[in-house]
């Protein structure tokens, strides 16, 4: 093919920036630049493009017209059920068709879960519900199928499809993490016999389960899935959970764990400082540090924006001009260093913020507790989902304001 003509000819509409490569003249790559916007529909043509050589070694002649569609998959989130029959289950909502799924049973009650990088299936903590009464501790580690992302020659996964992954026989299960390439699960469990042996076990492609005897209250694995962060009394320790990893790394004055970027490798965290302020930084895969950020308030969680570059959504907790409690949504812009709160939440610092594949807005919901157990059946809860503010050219960026989804709460978009 005659490269140029290819090039100049391609069209797809709406816009989907991309970059295109060759192999000799004969294959064509395109790139994306940023992920395509879930539940849109894709024209690609080409037109008036020309072969290099025709038949007898005559110059070439066009090439036939070419267009075809395809469509992006539907948005679709999870969220943890709060009334009627989705109390305490795992519920997957798709938007694009307005379409609900309760993918656990009814004798399962939920406590947590993550997607798998995939989004077929979701791991997620569950404790009998006929086993309440008696002990409430035996919280065990299951895996579901969401019926999505199944290969193009493999039939449709049917969802709500439970498997066991850790019981609680000797140990209780508490919290736990998944790795960004859905390989690795690490649990904090505690003995049955001895509350002080409290510690993260490692269960890494399906393998027993194996004690680090590492204590971790607040952990993370990182974004290369090699390591953990792992915050403790004066810091937060990186610890190496496979050979290829980094070496043992401390970082003093470490206080919090505030997000990660599987795309680019970095892991922020918060650090306190003695005059009471605290600094956003940011540690990419080479063990480098950045400050991005200092504010007297105290930064709960980050999301990176995939179409946005160089902007940060956070959840602030009080700082410059704020309530005490007062938990606030802000734009960071890490190249200035800047910080804009743009929207004001309820009380309940517990936001729990997700950010869609795409970039196209934030998740986050809002939790109204009316015991202090927290408990699923005495929480009233919505989901909200916030459209990313809109930057103009010299102007200040359009916010627009959030719609409220449904009842639930813990949002996460399905990858």
């Amino acid at each position: 093919m005659v490269t140029s003509s290819v090039e100049a000819n391609l069209e797809i509409s709406p816009d989907l920036p991309g970059k295109i490569s060759w192999r000799d003249r004969s294959k064509l790559y395109y790139t994306l630049l940023q992920p395509p916007q879930y539940g849109t529909s894709y024209q690609l043509r080409l037109q008036d493009a020309r072969w290099v050589f025709g038949e007898g070694g005559q110059p070439g002649g066009r090439i036939p017209r070419f267009q075809a569609q395809f469509r992006a998959r539907d948005r679709v989130f999870a969220y943890l059920g709060v009334s009627g029959d989705e109390r305490d289950r795992i519920v997957l909502y798709n938007l694009t068709r307005d379409r609900k799924t309760v993918l656990t049973p009814p004798d399962l009650l939920a406590v947590d879960f993550e997607p798998y990088p995939d989004g077929r299936r979701i791991l997620f903590s569950a404790v009998a519900r006929d086993a309440l009464q008696r002990d409430p501790r035996p919280v065990q580690l299951y895996t579901v199928t969401t019926g999505l992302n199944s290969p193009p020659s493999a039939p449709r996964a049917t969802p709500g499809r439970i498997a066991q992954v850790l019981e609680a026989d000797s140990y209780l299960n508490r919290q736990f993490d998944l790795s960004p390439d859905g390989k690795r699960i690490l649990v904090e469990r505690s003995n049955r016999l001895d509350a002080q042996d409290t510690v993260l076990w490692l269960l890494s492609d399906g393998s027993k389960a194996r004690s680090l005897g590492i204590p971790g209250v607040a952990f993370a694995i990182a974004p290369d899935s090699q390591s953990v962060a792992v915050v403790q009394e004066t810091g937060i320790s990186l610890i190496p959970l496979t050979p290829q990893a980094r070496t043992l790394t401390f970082l003093p004055d470490y206080s919090a764990i505030v997000g990660s970027d599987r795309d680019t490798g970095t892991q922020l965290f918060l650090q306190t400082h003695s005059d009471g302020t605290r600094s956003l930084v940011a540690l990419n895969a080479e063990g480098s540090s950045r400050e991005l950020l200092r504010t007297q308030g105290l930064i709960g969680n980050c999301q990176f924006s995939p179409q946005q570059q160089n902007t940060l959504y956070c959840l602030r907790i009080g700082g410059e001009q704020q309530l005490q409690e007062q938990p606030v949504l802000s734009m960071v812009d890490v190249q200035r260093q800047q910080e804009t709160p743009f929207l004001a939440l309820a009380n309940d610092r517990e936001v729990v913020l997700s950010m869609a594949p795409d970039g196209s807005g934030l998740l986050f919901d809002q939790v109204t507790r009316t015991s202090p157990a927290p408990r699923n059946d005495e929480v009233k809860a919505n989901i909200w989902y916030l459209p990313l503010p809109e930057f103009r050219l010299n102007q200040e960026p359009l916010v627009r304001p959030p719609e409220k989804l449904t009842s639930g709460f813990n949002p996460s978009w399905i990858p």
